[in-house]
């Protein structure tokens, strides 16, 4: 009789299982996985709000900013000194037009290289004087002569 009874119950419980729909409580699950993946976008936004604050501050110190939102003082000033240095380094290059040769004395480099060859330059820096000139490279170099 208990047996029967046993029986009858477990029927019973199997029954209203099969006719039941599956009750799976998934809420729990996505709640966590939701709570997961917005604490990790929070630290990668985090890192990558750091990393801009960063690359503001760089920019702010080597002072792009302020030619780029309006000029300020610093900013000014360092664009009066890019243009003295320029002037000054054009300044220099046309300078350099003339040299001065120790023994022979100031010459137009550009008259030089266009009246004597490579070698003949040579022979007369190295002698430090006029001697090792052939008489018709003499006549040319006597034309580039600035002061003696």
């Amino acid at each position: 009789m208990k047996a029967e009874k046993l029986f009858k119950k477990f029927k019973k419980n199997l029954r209203t299982r099969l006719n039941s729909p599956i009750n799976l409580n998934l809420f729990p699950f996505f709640k966590a996985l939701f709570i997961l993946l917005a604490v990790v976008s929070m630290i990668i936004w985090i890192f990558v709000g750091g990393a801009i604050s960063l690359l503001i501050i760089q920019s702010a110190r080597q002072g792009t900013l302020e030619r780029i939102l309006g000029g300020g003082a610093q900013g000014s000033r360092q664009l009066q000194q890019d243009k003295a240095q320029q002037t000054q380094q054009s300044q220099q290059q046309q300078q350099s037009t003339e040299a001065n040769i120790p023994g022979v004395g100031r010459v137009s480099i550009a008259c030089v290289k266009n009246a004597l060859s490579d070698t003949s330059i040579k022979n007369l820096v190295v002698a430090g004087n006029t001697s090792v000139l052939s008489v018709d490279e003499k006549a040319r170099f006597e034309k580039c002569l600035v002061s003696q």
